[in-house]
Formats: C-alpha cells, sequence, structure tokens
C-alpha cells in the first residue's frame, strides 16, 4: 500500500501563493503587440544619396518608437558645399490599412550658409500602429532651389 503524504495548510498556501504570484508575470512575458491593419507594402530607404543635383549630396532619416508610444524622429541632410539655405521638414505617417496618412503638425529644420543640418521630431502614437516618416530635403542657392523626398523604415508601435 502507497501511503500519501499530506501537505500542510501552510505548505499548501505558500504554492499557491508563489503561482498566484508568477501567473501575472507568465502572462506578460508572452503577450504581443496586436497589430491594428495590415502591414504596408514593403519600402526600405533609410539613406539617400542625391545623383544629378547641384546641391544636394545625401541624407539619412530615423524612426524609433519606444514602450513609452513616443515616436521619435532623426534627419540629416547634407549639401556639396555651404549653400544659402538648407534644411527640411518632417513629417510622420500612419498606416491606415490601405493608405498612409499624414499627421500633424510637421517639424521643419533648417540652417543657412552651411552643408550639413539635424532636424528632430516627436510625437505620440498609436499601439500596433504601422509609422514612417517622411522628410522632404531642400538646398537653395543662388536662387535655384532643389528638393528631394526620403522615407523611414515602417515601424508598428508596440
Amino acid at each position: 500500500m502507497v501511503k500519501i503524504k499530506r501537505f500542510s495548510k501552510t505548505a499548501i498556501s505558500l504554492m499557491l501563493a508563489l503561482v498566484l504570484v508568477m501567473v501575472p508575470q507568465l502572462a506578460t512575458a508572452g503577450e504581443a503587440t496586436v497589430p491594428q491593419t495590415s502591414p504596408p507594402p514593403m519600402m526600405v530607404q533609410p539613406m539617400a544619396v542625391f545623383e544629378g543635383y547641384t546641391y544636394l549630396k545625401s541624407s539619412n532619416v530615423t524612426l524609433t518608437i519606444g514602450s513609452s508610444l513616443n515616436a521619435q524622429v532623426s534627419a540629416n541632410t547634407y549639401a556639396k558645399s555651404p549653400v544659402s539655405d538648407l534644411g527640411g521638414t518632417i513629417q510622420l505617417q500612419e498606416w491606415s490599412g490601405t493608405s498612409w496618412i499624414n499627421l500633424i503638425p510637421t517639424s521643419p529644420y533648417s540652417a543657412k550658409n552651411t552643408n550639413s543640418i539635424s532636424g528632430h521630431m516627436s510625437k505620440s502614437v498609436r499601439s500596433g500602429y504601422y509609422y514612417r516618416a517622411k522628410v522632404t530635403h531642400f538646398a537653395t542657392h543662388n536662387g535655384t532651389t532643389e528638393t528631394a523626398i526620403e522615407y523611414s523604415d515602417t515601424v508598428m508601435a508596440p
């Protein structure tokens, strides 16, 4: 005959308390953000080199979204030599499931008599949605303005 040891009420209470403490941690460890739309088409263009331009040389744009649902965009615009005016306008876009929607406000940046400039933008976003940054770079010199559009990688907000 096999004897089954009986657990004391204290031992059972301790095991139950341990399970209750671990369940929320195990539940959140497996959670993932649920996308709120279908993903947008793939497009990669995190750095641009402007061939065929007289003044614009290159650029880059970076989009990051942290767990606090705050999108951070950094953009750099470079000219081949110092120009009268150099800069860009940062526009955050949200994917609707069928098209990119421009969010407001935009964040313009510019400087005079330089060959490089950086711009930044910070904006709250919604969990589960896809975002990208659109930057319109420009260089103005000797009465001529050149523009080029660049997009960041697409990022889903956690």
